[in-house]
């Protein structure tokens, strides 16, 4: 049996996918790992796809569709900075137009696969 890493680099990539196929809450991404470690990890996660995804914007002096902010919470809200990403202001939800947008951006970037292997350890 192949020994799990404790980095959760793997997880970035899964990460993205989950969001892809329609996992919107870390309930449920958790239950899909198999992890029943704190939202905090996720937060981590969400915050290095966030970071590697503004740098690579500037290297490659492009717009990428920023897919972490279609991750909600479990009861359907967005948090403060899903908010200021849709909305521009942290205290005001998306809409639902906002959400449908975004998803379409994300859905026809041509370049994920590019993404996720800068995502890669």
């Amino acid at each position: 049996m192949e020994k799990q890493s404790d980095m959760p680099m793997h997880a970035y990539v899964v990460m993205l996918h989950l969001v892809s196929q329609g996992y919107s809450n870390f309930t449920e991404m958790r239950q899909l790992l198999s992890r029943e470690s704190q939202g905090t990890y996720y937060i981590t996660i969400l915050d290095y796809i966030v970071k590697k995804i503004n740098i690579l914007e500037k290297e490659w002096e492009e717009t990428i569709p920023p897919i972490t902010a279609l991750v909600f919470n479990t009861d359907g809200s967005a948090a403060k900075w899903v908010c200021e990403i849709l909305t521009g202001d942290s205290t005001t939800q998306p809409t639902l137009q906002q959400i449908a947008e975004l998803s379409l951006s994300v859905a026809t970037y041509d370049k994920w696969d590019l993404v996720l292997k800068e995502l890669k350890p």
